[in-house]
């Protein structure tokens, strides 16, 4: 059983396995568990969560700037998210065992594969939202830099607008008796309905005037 568990996939899943149980999975990890160690360490400071309207379809992408992300997020928007995680957060038991729990998906972080979108579609489907970091991978450099094309076209094909999510502090550690500040700003919903690239340039645009980070249009 366990070899069979460990040989999984878990690029495509099912509107079922985002259930209760398992937002109450992540509740405890986000809020108890490493919730706890991350407000230890950091005070958590959020902005324009009166905006959301949970009413409507949308996805959440956020840039990303350290390893908490996905549990600050979920933190501050105090929903079930699930996040599409590289392929490597899958490879050994307790890593597999918390991502599999947790919501998330691996994704193919070369290619945006049918696989994942059938299970934004899903997601789409169920009171759980889906989180993307639209950069790929983690950037601290200061500026909004390798946007990836995918989360336009998960956006498309699940009929959902974006929201954007700016995280800044993450990155920084805290200093002796003091503790650091991470800010988590929300901003207005992006139509998905648009073209790609213009999309991509609301979503950029909105995260640098949210986060203060430098942006380039091309």
């Amino acid at each position: 059983m366990l070899k069979r568990y460990m040989e999984r996939k878990f690029s495509r899943r099912e509107a079922k396995e985002f259930n209760k149980f398992r937002a109450i999975i992540q509740n405890i990890v986000c809020n108890w568990l490493l919730g706890l160690y991350i407000r230890y360490y950091y005070k958590i400071e959020i902005y324009g969560i009166e905006k959301l309207n949970r009413e409507e379809k949308y996805l959440i992408a956020a840039n990303h700037i350290s390893s908490f992300d996905p549990f600050i997020v979920a933190i501050a928007l105090k929903q079930p998210l699930a996040f599409m995680a590289k392929e490597e957060l899958f490879e050994t038991f307790w890593s597999r065992w918390l991502m599999d729990w947790c919501g998330a998906f691996s994704v193919n972080r070369e290619k945006l594969e049918v696989s994942t979108i059938k299970t934004a579609m899903a997601i789409s489907g169920t009171k759980w939202r889906l989180g993307i970091f639209p950069q790929g991978t983690r950037d601290k450099s200061g500026r909004i830099n390798r946007v990836t094309r995918g989360f336009v076209a998960l956006a498309k094909a699940s009929k959902c607008a974006i929201l954007p999510v700016s995280i800044t502090g993450a990155d920084k550690k805290s200093k002796g008796y003091h503790k650091g500040t991470i800010t988590v700003k929300i901003g207005e919903l992006i139509p998905s309905c648009g073209g790609v690239e213009e999309t991509i340039e609301r979503w950029c645009i909105e995260i640098s005037n949210l986060s203060g980070l430098e942006y380039k249009p091309i």
